[in-house]
């Protein structure tokens, strides 16, 4: 038999025995020919989206007389089951047969298998973890939580698990395996586990049940919370605190801070910003009997209204030096600049009611969106719109986390241009003026805290140098046989960690063998 270019078989009338020799050996030629593939577009992403999955190089199995080509019934499978089949196996299409179903569920990676006669190829999609987001992280019985999930199997059913026992269905995810809800659990008091959970995959976040108003959770600058007693709460970034009726939140010279209220109430706090929350009630049973109250001091915050601020009457207000302002369902900006008298408001979405700290009988009402200027005497207003509004959002709080000189001097002095907060001012006594403080890390309102050598001990031939210096800083040792000579490294560079008034030490091995003189210096490196 003499052999074409291209290999086909031919019906004839022929026995079966000879022709299934013959079909043999074609398909034997046309699978070494060309290869068969499977691609899957996406390959990895959340279970059950849809995807396109096309089967590439399947060849004939057969031809008619005419010269047709005749294509297997080629078909789609997931772990062996099938899940689609390619239409028409007449059609010369089907040498790149494409199809759309749903992914596969379970997480991990998951094989594909396109199968036409005995060709065969496979592709692989990869079912990607989902995340759950709670917030608040704190707070009592009764408390409105925010659920969000990403990554989860998409236009499924999302299932609410509590401590490992499901609670409720609270709907479906959207195309994206995406879901957003709130809902209102009333727990035993201590940590609990809330799990989302849909077909295939699960993700988990704590929550604990615990007398309090609402949480904080610090960024990378931290930040403190000031309790009615008197005792004061270092925040430890990316960690959610639990916040109680009194408290003064005071965030960092580089960072911002999310606050979060049991009633669903979001401020965001932008770096140097001080805020006390007076009065806190929520009584989800009874709105009217709802009330807050708050007191901004410094900074900015971002505020989004929780439930006490959108009921019919709502008892929600907020003091600032320059005057009060009562919230109705609002969404805005409130700054108040270092050295400023007039708190600039930018509400884009509500009302509020603002009445000056000198005019106490006059209170002006406002509707959204509009710029507001507050001081102690008066209310004047101008345009605002959606894209001057994000901005100035982008302005205030998309920060890099880098302590500037100025935010140092706010966080210390509340003011630029206080005498006190002066470059080469020493406002504490100790003999380091604020610029050399600033880049030391140390405090410049406590003599005690500045950047020095605190002792220098002999052991045996030996010795240990020991310093302060504030943390997150750089330091090397180094020495010199005279004040006027040339100083080199004895250690190599030394970073502090943490933060605040860090101390160190250092061993000069062999210092008194070696020398008859020596003097010692600590750099400052970064």
């Amino acid at each position: 038999m003499k052999m074409a270019a291209n290999p086909r078989i031919i019906a004839t009338k022929k026995s079966s025995a000879v022709f299934l020799a013959i079909f043999s050996l074609a398909n034997f030629f046309s699978s070494d020919a060309l290869g068969q593939s499977v691609s899957v577009s996406p390959s990895s992403g959340p279970g059950n989206i849809l995807i396109n999955v096309t089967a590439s190089g399947f060849q004939p199995i057969a031809y008619t007389t005419a010269g047709d080509p005749i294509y297997a019934n080629t078909g789609f499978y997931v772990e062996n089951a099938l899940v689609a089949r390619c239409e028409n196996p007449n059609d010369s299409s089907w040498a790149n047969c494409a199809v759309t179903f749903r992914a596969p569920t379970g997480l991990g990676a998951h094989t594909i298998r396109a199968s036409g006669g005995d060709q065969t190829a496979n592709g692989s999609f990869t079912v990607n973890p989902p995340s759950l987001q709670i917030a608040p992280a704190f707070g009592p019985a009764g408390t409105q939580l925010s659920l969000n999930g990403q990554t989860f199997a998409a236009a499924s059913y999302v299932a609410v698990y509590v401590d490992g026992s499901f609670w409720q269905n609270i709907g479906m995810t959207d195309e994206s395996g995406n879901f957003s809800t709130s809902i209102t659990m009333s727990l035993p008091d201590g940590p609990h586990q809330i799990t989302a959970a849909t077909v295939g995959v699960s993700a988990s976040a704590p929550f604990t049940s615990t007398n309090c108003i609402g949480s904080v959770t610090a960024g990378p600058d931290g930040g403190t919370v000031k309790h009615p007693d008197g005792t004061s709460t270092p925040l430890t970034p990316g960690t959610a605190a639990p916040l109680q009726l009194g408290d003064t939140v005071q965030s960092g010279a580089g960072g911002k801070l999310p606050l979060s209220l049991i009633d669903g109430t979001q401020f965001t706090m932008s770096e140097n910003s001080r805020l006390t929350l007076d009065n806190y009630v929520y009584d989800p049973s009874n709105p009217a009997n709802s009330s807050a109250h708050y007191n901004f001091f410094a900074g900015a915050f971002n505020y989004v209204s929780g439930l006490i601020g959108k009921t019919p009457h709502p008892n929600d207000n907020l003091d600032s030096p320059m005057g009060g302002t009562g919230i109705r369902g609002t969404h805005f900006i409130s700054r108040i600049a270092p050295c400023s008298t007039t708190n600039e408001i930018y509400l884009i979405e509500g009302e509020l009611a603002l009445t000056p700290k000198a005019t106490p009988g006059v209170t002006n009402i406002l509707d959204g969106p509009i710029s507001i200027f507050l001081t102690a005497s008066n209310v004047t207003t101008a345009a605002l719109d959606q894209a001057t509004f994000n901005s100035i959002s982008n302005q205030i709080f998309q920060t890099t986390g880098v302590v500037t000189f100025s935010s140092w001097q706010v966080q210390y002095f509340g003011c630029t241009n206080n005498l006190l907060a002066a470059p080469d001012a020493d406002p504490d006594g100790d003999g380091q003026n604020n610029l050399n403080e600033f880049l030391a890390g140390t405090d410049p309102t406590r003599g005690d805290s500045f950047f020095h050598i605190i002792s220098a001990v002999v052991e045996n031939n030996d010795m240990r140098l020991a310093w302060s210096c504030g943390g997150g800083r750089t330091n090397v040792l180094q020495s010199a046989a005279g004040l006027d000579g040339r100083w080199s490294n004895v250690s190599g560079n030394i970073t502090l960690g943490g933060g605040g008034d860090v101390t160190t030490n250092f061993l000069d091995a062999g210092a008194i063998t070696n020398a008859t003189a020596k003097f010692y210096r600590v750099r400052l490196v970064q």
